[in-house]
């Protein structure tokens, strides 16, 4: 198999895909979790963050 894994910024288009990831890690009891408030919060951390 060659799969490849591509990281890339968040999107605004992202959200969806995202939160439910994040229902998944929660019932898996995940404890960092991403998905938590508003999503042009979670993109602005993001962008932070990577800076």
């Amino acid at each position: 198999m060659n799969d490849i894994l591509r990281l890339r910024p968040l999107a605004l288009t992202d959200e969806a895909d995202l939160r439910t990831f994040h229902e998944q890690l929660r019932a898996d009891d995940f404890e960092f979790l991403q998905a938590e408030g508003f999503w042009a919060d979670i993109i602005a951390t993001h962008e932070r963050e990577a800076q």
